[in-house]
């Protein structure tokens, strides 16, 4: 059996630019609640404008080049914002890391 397994690959200083430009990032907060979706690519159409009007709950997300960076006040198992939900509303292939696998991808990038 053979799958096609889509992949997305950054550099280590494109991922620590990520790491960087994650608003939700703060002291205090809580790393279980960050998860991050990379987007295969973006478009700039209507909608990635229209998106945060058809989410109705608590949970934040930003759109940031090809990079969603959310907060789930929940579990993200729970949220709606899913890498499913991303991949349907803007039609683009997607992968979803929560921010401690992130954080520990960029610390074996930078041992290497």
């Amino acid at each position: 059996m053979v799958f096609d397994v889509p992949v997305m690959v950054k550099s280590l200083s494109e991922l620590n630019n990520i790491i960087r430009e994650n608003p939700y990032a703060e002291s205090g907060i809580n790393i279980t609640q960050l998860h991050l979706t990379f987007l295969k690519s973006i478009q700039k159409n209507k909608d990635v404008l229209i998106l945060p009007k058809m989410i109705k709950q608590e949970d934040e997300f930003v759109i940031r080049n090809s990079v969603v960076y959310i907060r789930c006040f929940g579990k993200y198992h729970q949220s709606k914002l899913t890498n499913d939900f991303f991949e349907k509303k803007l039609k683009v292939e997607a992968t979803t890391r929560n921010w401690k696998t992130i954080l520990k991808l960029s610390e074996l990038a930078q041992s290497i």
